[in-house]
């Protein structure tokens, strides 16, 4: 739409009372029934005002019309309370922590083996001299009346695992620490195998030896990690059902016993020694294969479960502990854990749903105690075995919305935790793993993320609606290759809707029936998008209007998420940069360029000259504790400027602490750009420092060759620092190595805010009262070059 330049209407922002053509308008205030003023500024204000994007959309294919309708506000259960991810490097130094929270996970799966932790046996002396039962229980007791006597256990041993082990790509203290920091629940798998650590199974006093290291080893793990970490969740054996196992149902039951046992007791000892109030919640069987091992199975060649599954072992024992004693005080385990692969969204939903189904009935039938939740330990689109008998990758758009329709099954069947495998490749493995969600640097300590796939836009889109144990909404049936989920949220007192569109071949016309949920009329649904041209950026902000219909366009192979707040803002502000500017590297370097109309963000491979990001700062020191930003965008307008590909991807972060002045920055002045003085071919050679120290990765701006808008959530980083100036970094970074990000191939050009078409960086806020507001008299008004939104901040009181 070309008219965008003759008249300068913005095509993502217009005003309600605008005249909505694009041949021959002018920006124009809303006029709010509040009462006006001016302050020393010379700017305006206006309350509740209505803003509208509108994207401009490609029809490719057939449409298909789709009323999603959301049932009712009553709950007809929960979303699950953990969406985690399982780990992979974790170093210090590394800018891994950023990127956790940029997806929003609230769960981490770390696999902590007996090996990397007791790498020699803490006391010498195998089994500690215990060699019967009565010696097994008297230590037992003595361990858990004094845990840190070293001549019980010797604690130094597995503080040097944790602090230094011969993994090579994970230090276990930092990564437990970093992600408790960080509000990230941790699941610590413990593998102590049959194959490494063989356990004799009758009672002789080698018996009871083993019994006892296997043990000690858990209750030291769990003590350890409780009280330095407050983990409570725990695994014993990764796929203990696979061939390549060698355990029997019997020593595998017998292992997970004690380790139960030692668990439960660790975390009991904790609390008592240092008030804290931890639940234990250990997982198991932990089989791969999905529901097919939870019965008794004679298709394969494994003998093993011939006569027993393996989800039957655990779930029939359930109250016996590792006596064989039947205990109603004792519950084995409290999840039940699985694992899965290459399946779409309604293949997880039934198997997790037959999974519920039989445990509850034997659970029941064999009058057992204890409330037992599921958990899916490790799942994605496909195992990285499938994926390498591929092409295709979680870039691609077909794989990327089969996990969005995955991630609306299993919420719609209620599962209790979910882990996606996996964060990213460890250094130890052979090649980049394709089911992994971000890409790193493998040969280089300290294996730095590149950048994110599709599948993390995809993750991320779904923690922000669905994370916590959300009230979970019923939905009207959608048609095949559509799958709906939607949620409410109390704390935020908003709706959220994941819609994942797995057809090649259709897009989708889908109207959002709001009538059941109580939502005001006049406030802003979001929209964000994951699909081949977007990730997870904002592409939609629609007025609820007063017939509670919502009309979106859903491009075939996308997922969408609407974020839906059950009242409209109390104020809304569109606010225009205070500074912009771009900054380059090379023989430029202490160069400035902060008049120029534009903002340049491109890279080159084989050296510094030309390499240049962007940087935007925006004045909210106005905004203080009289109001709480409850949205907040970040919103510019750029094309490709050089180039042939069809989308380019910048990466934008939140920097702390450094100020900029547009007629004077340089690169060489910016405290997060290093040098950058060599090539850009590789992970190790990007150039922005400090990322989750003061510089926090916040997402993805894609343009395309039109100039259009392009927008960002940014509401996280603004609640943290929406009390200061606040700027904001673009760069064009290499994703993994070996990525081509030469301008040649994509450069990017942004409107800057002195360019004459008035579509400068725009930084949009909703406002929330959070005490009595005086009458605007009482505000600052923010002023705005170009069309947009008028809005408010507090004025400070001299």
């Amino acid at each position: 739409m070309n008219a965008r330049h003759d008249c300068h209407c913005d095509p993502f922002v217009l005003l309600v009372d605008v005249d909505p053509c694009f041949s021959d308008c002018e920006p124009m205030p809303y006029t709010s029934n509040r009462s006006k003023s001016s302050s020393r500024f010379g700017l305006r204000f206006f309350t509740r005002t209505l803003t509208l994007l509108i994207p401009v959309l490609a029809t490719q294919f057939a449409w298909g019309q789709n009323v999603v309708r959301p049932l009712s506000t009553d709950p007809i259960g929960k979303t699950p309370s953990i969406i985690g991810l399982n780990s992979g490097n974790y170093m210090p130094g590394s800018n891994n922590s950023s990127f956790w929270r940029w997806t929003g996970v609230n769960g981490a799966r770390i696999f902590t083996s007996a090996p990397n932790i007791e790498q020699v046996d803490d006391i010498s002396g195998h089994g500690d001299g215990v060699n019967s039962q009565s010696s097994f229980l008297a230590r037992r007791e003595a361990v858990r009346s004094n845990p840190t006597d070293p001549s019980l256990i010797n604690f130094s041993v597995f503080e040097d695992g944790y602090r230094n082990n011969d993994s090579g790509f994970i230090n276990f203290d930092h990564a437990y620490g970093d992600l408790a920091n960080n509000g990230i629940s941790q699941l610590a798998i413990i593998n102590r195998t049959a194959g490494q650590y063989p356990m004799v199974q009758d009672d002789s006093a080698a018996g009871w030896a083993d019994r006892w290291e296997h043990w000690q080893h858990f209750y030291a793990q769990a003590y350890y990690l409780g009280s330095n970490h407050d983990v409570e969740r725990f695994s014993m054996y990764n796929e203990p059902d696979q061939g390549s196992q060698s355990v029997t149902q019997a020593d595998y039951l017998l292992r997970l016993q004690l380790a139960s046992d030692a668990i439960q007791s660790a975390l009991g000892d904790v609390n008592r020694d240092f008030g804290k109030s931890l639940t234990a919640n250990v997982i198991a069987p932990i089989t791969a294969g999905s529901a097919n091992e939870y019965f008794a199975r004679t298709d394969n060649s494994d003998t093993r479960d011939d006569n027993q599954g393996w989800g039957e072992l655990v779930i029939n024992n359930l109250n016996t502990n590792f006596l064989g004693q039947v205990d109603t005080n004792f519950q084995l385990i409290h999840t039940y854990g699985y694992q899965q692969y290459n399946a779409d969204g309604r293949e997880y939903a039934a198997d997790l749903n037959f999974i519920k189904n039989e445990v509850a009935r034997d659970i029941s039938q064999n009058n057992l105690i204890g409330e037992v939740n599921v958990a899916l330990t490790e799942f994605n689109v496909h195992s990285n075995g499938v994926f390498d008998t591929r092409t295709d990758d979680l870039n691609t758009p077909s794989r990327f919305a089969r996990l969005g329709g995955i991630f609306a099954g299993l919420a719609n069947e209620q599962v209790d935790e979910l882990y996606l495998f996996k964060f990213d490749s460890n250094a130890e493995d052979a090649d980049l793993q394709k089911n992994a969600i971000f890409t790193n640097s493998r040969f280089d300590a300290s294996y730095d993320v590149g950048g994110a796939t599709k599948a993390a836009g995809v993750l991320q889109l779904f923690t922000k609606g669905f994370a916590g144990g959300q009230d979970l909404l019923g939905v009207s049936e959608t048609t095949n290759n559509l799958e709906v989920a939607t949620s409410y949220n109390a704390s935020k007192d908003a709706f959220y809707m994941l819609s994942a569109n797995e057809s090649s071949s259709q897009n989708r016309s889908l109207t959002f029936d709001l009538s059941a949920l109580g939502v005001e009329p006049g406030a802003i649904v979001q929209i964000e998008e994951v699909s081949e041209g977007k990730m997870a950026e904002v592409t939609h902000r629609i007025v609820v209007p007063s017939d509670m219909m919502i009309n979106v366009d859903q491009a075939s192979e996308s997922v969408l998420l609407l974020s839906v707040p059950r009242t409209a803002a109390d104020h809304l502000v569109d606010l225009t940069a205070s500074v912009d500017a771009t900054v380059r590297a090379g023989n430029n370097i202490n160069s400035n360029a902060g008049s120029s109309d534009n903002i340049f963000v491109r890279n080159v491979a084989d050296g510094p000259d030309g390499r240049s990001v962007g940087l935007i700062q925006f004045d909210t020191t106005g905004i203080t504790e009289v109001v709480a930003v409850e949205r907040a965008v970040l919103q510019l307008h750029g094309e490709i400027s050089e180039g042939s590909e069809e989308f380019v991807t910048a990466h934008v972060y939140g920097i702390i602490g450094d100020e900029w002045d547009e007629t004077t920055i340089t690169w060489g002045m910016t405290d997060n750009l290093g040098e950058s003085t060599g090539t850009a071919t590789l992970v190790a050679d990007n150039f922005i420092l400090g990322i989750g120290e003061t510089a926090e990765f916040l997402g993805h701006l894609t343009v395309s060759q039109s100039l259009e808008s392009v927008a960002l959530d940014v509401t996280g980083f603004m609640q943290h620092y929406s009390d200061q100036r606040v700027q904001f970094l673009i760069a064009r970074e290499v994703r993994f190595d070996g990525e081509n990000v030469d301008r040649s191939v994509g450069a990017i050009r942004f409107d800057s805010k002195d360019n004459a078409s008035g579509l400068g960086p725009k930084l949009l806020l909703e406002l929330r009262n959070v005490v009595a507001v005086p009458e605007p008299s009482t505000f600052a008004f923010l002023g705005l070059v170009g069309v947009g939104v008028m809005a408010a901040r507090k004025r400070r009181r001299r």
